[in-house]
């Protein structure tokens, strides 16, 4: 999705490439149906729209970097769009976030997307993990900083980073 929201803004707006994000986003959607609103990795895009609106919550695990990517393109495509289901979606998992359990403001590199916890007992600002903490910064910035909860989240990242 992102190297499609790409593709749109650096044609000048060429509209074909913002209907292929807006479909991929409608296939998406249903990887956010899940207790925390973080997203599952895994997504079924072929079923049809009325089949992926009845898809019951589906927990199981996620990655941060992953997970922090679909938010940015998310939310991107809903402000494009003006569709707040994306942006909801997009943000749902921040606020999440917040009531993860943190090491200094540092988050373990797969959760649950059911409860939040760790699966993988592993903290990294590396592989997995460090597009999640610039993608807290980033979040605020494309808000025209009015998300304060990314930028609190960076906040804690970086202050827990200096200890």
């Amino acid at each position: 999705m992102g190297g499609l929201l790409s593709a749109y803004y650096l044609s000048g707006g060429d509209e074909l490439f913002l209907h292929k994000a807006e479909q991929l986003g409608d296939r998406l959607m249903p990887a956010f149906n899940t207790t925390t609103g973080f997203p599952i990795t895994k997504v079924q895009l072929k079923p049809t729209s009325k089949e992926r609106m009845r898809m019951p919550r589906q927990d199981g695990q996620t990655n941060l970097a992953e997970a922090a990517t679909l938010s940015m393109e998310f939310t991107t495509l809903g402000r494009i769009t003006g569709r707040d289901d994306f942006s909801h979606a997009g943000m749902i998992g921040w606020y999440a976030l917040m009531g993860a359990k943190n090491i200094s403001g540092l988050y373990c590199v797969g959760l649950t997307t059911g409860h939040g916890d760790c699966y993988l007992h592993k903290l990294s600002v590396g592989s997995a993990a460090d597009s999640m903490y610039e993608y807290m910064l980033k979040q605020w910035v494309l808000s025209n900083k009015t998300q304060e909860v990314p930028l609190l989240l960076y906040k804690d990242a970086m202050a827990g980073m200096r200890k």
